[in-house]
């Protein structure tokens, strides 16, 4: 079938404002990807970015919407790219995104992110999610170098950018972190993400309190809806002996959450978590909860275990 100009330019369009990863430009993301979709209703890749931007919408970066209120349009979205498409690699990782970070379902998520990656070598995104599944599996190596060859092929896209740095810190390989969290942010300092995965994954990691706490500040401000910075905010001030401020941020963050909880879809902990809960991806293998790992009770949660033959 020959390519339709004219939802093909509604496309990259759509790909331009998704790479800005703000609230305001995804939902005009989403425009274009309809607008692609409505000239030409067999273009799979506008199907696939669809979901991505439904997904990302209400991933944990934004929570600008309920989970409930997109998810169902993400799926739909993502399994039609791949019912026009099979081999297409924008539906299978949009699938496997889904998987690891919504479904929780990593042994497909396994199985679609490598495949995606496989049908387009030089699709950025792919290697880039792929990169966050490996993490989270302690693939560390693994990781880092599809992280690495994501940057190499859209250097300027800041998704990629922090990925890259969240990759080395569960290496813990701070250093480099820190460097490549900074390099994000001088890409654009208003990124509320890299600030917030530079206080969460670098700073505190290293007992760099006041200095995490700055970085969950400025977060906070560029994000004012993102939970998990203000709960890491309190931790920080804790950590720090700030006992009154981190008491603060909880009552705050309490009350928050009281005015949201009928607005919003909030995933429980402790005993409420899944029994099929991958828990290495949530707390195992992120360095902000190292001093947990002796804890008794992190002990008797369910990690993930990875395919047969994955090493470690």
């Amino acid at each position: 079938m020959a390519l339709n100009p004219a939802a093909h330019e509604a496309y990259l369009k759509g790909r331009y404002y998704w790479a800005k990863s703000t609230d305001q430009a995804l939902r005009e993301s989403i425009e274009y990807f309809e607008t692609a979709i409505a000239k030409d209703s067999g273009y799979a890749p506008a199907y696939a970015r669809r979901s991505d931007a439904y997904s990302l919408l209400c991933a944990p970066i934004l929570e600008v919407v309920p989970q409930s209120e997109v998810m169902t349009e993400a799926k739909a979205s993502a399994t039609k790219a791949l019912e026009l498409d099979g081999p297409l690699a924008e539906a299978h990782d949009s699938l496997g995104r889904i998987k690891y970070y919504f479904d929780w379902d990593w042994a497909g998520s396994e199985k679609d992110l490598p495949r995606g990656v496989e049908l387009c070598p030089n699709y950025a995104s792919a290697h880039s999610t792929y990169a966050l599944l490996l993490s989270a599996l302690g693939r560390y190596t693994e990781a880092i170098r599809e992280a690495r060859h994501a940057l190499e092929l859209d250097p300027l896209s800041l998704l990629i950018n922090t990925i890259l740095g969240i990759a080395y810190s569960k290496a813990r390989e701070f250093g480099s972190a820190e460097a490549q969290f900074r390099k994000t942010l001088e890409l654009d300092p208003d990124f509320a993400y890299a600030h917030w995965m530079l206080g969460a994954f670098c700073l505190v990691p290293m007992r760099r309190y006041d200095e995490g706490i700055t970085e969950f500040q400025k977060a906070i401000e560029s994000a004012e809806n993102v939970a998990l910075p203000r709960g890491l905010l309190g931790l920080a001030s804790a950590e720090a002996g700030k006992r009154d401020e981190a008491l603060r941020v909880l009552d705050e963050q309490s009350l928050r959450l009281h005015r949201s909880r009928r607005r919003a879809h909030v995933r429980s902990s402790g005993r409420g978590l899944p029994a099929a809960l991958p828990v290495s991806g949530l707390v195992g293998v992120e360095p902000q909860y190292d001093e947990l790992q002796s804890h008794p009770r992190f002990q008797n949660l369910q990690p993930y275990e990875p395919s047969p033959g994955k090493s470690r």
